[in-house]
């Protein structure tokens, strides 16, 4: 035989509605969830647009920053703990998306700083292009997969992280090329802190479009 239930005054004089009252917390978290759902659907559909920006040199190199550079050409010539920090920010996903670049002649750029990865960029030469958003030439760079992880963000790492790939890939005359959705702010000041300025806007271009061999 089942617990009988005992019945108290409060729960008589309580009414039907409040048995199905939520609490405010719940309704903000529903909100602000639905708010970014809608906000992604939205920057996917009306703002599927990128900007593109060039620097065009000079390419000075980085005397003001705390940071340690390193570039690295092979997947496997990357240390461990590097490998081990892009997978602990990024998942396995990040770390083999980094491999596939590497393995398509993307060159790997990271900034270590206090010992720990802070950040991480390629570049690709414009003769491994098929097709991008401008014309370029073959010694050019496009920069992209450019990323600053939470701990070091507002701390310049980007532009310095850009500025040295482009002082140790370019001579005069070749240019450094960027591209990033319009709606990527942060991404958009860092940039410009770099010495990039925006020449075009424009509609996306998928990867099996912009490479040359490795579709």
């Amino acid at each position: 035989m089942s617990e009988p239930v005992m019945h108290t005054a409060a729960d008589a004089a309580r009414t039907p509605n409040d048995s199905k009252h939520i609490p405010a917390s719940a309704v903000n978290g529903l909100t602000i969830k639905i708010l970014r759902r809608l906000t992604r659907y939205y920057r996917k559909w009306f703002q599927k647009q990128n900007h593109v920006f060039v620097h065009r040199g000079p390419f000075e190199p980085v005397t003001a920053s705390s940071c340690e550079f390193v570039r690295y050409e092979h997947f496997e010539d990357v240390p461990g703990h590097v490998r081990e920090a892009i997978e602990f920010h990024g998942g396995q996903k990040a770390l083999e998306a980094d491999r596939r670049e590497m393995e398509q002649a993307g060159a790997m750029w990271v900034a270590i700083l206090d010992q720990r990865l802070a950040g991480v960029l390629f570049t690709r030469c414009g003769r491994e292009f098929h097709r991008w958003f401008v014309k370029l030439r073959d010694d050019d760079i496009v920069i992209f997969r450019m990323r600053t992880y939470p701990k070091f963000r507002g701390r310049g790492i980007a532009p310095s992280l850009m500025r040295n790939a482009m002082y140790n890939s370019l001579h005069h005359g070749d240019n450094a090329y960027i591209d990033c959705r319009v709606y990527n702010i942060p991404s958009i000041r860092s940039i410009q802190k770099a010495g990039f300025v925006c020449i075009a806007t424009m509609k996306p271009i998928s990867r099996k479009e912009a490479l040359c061999d490795f579709r």
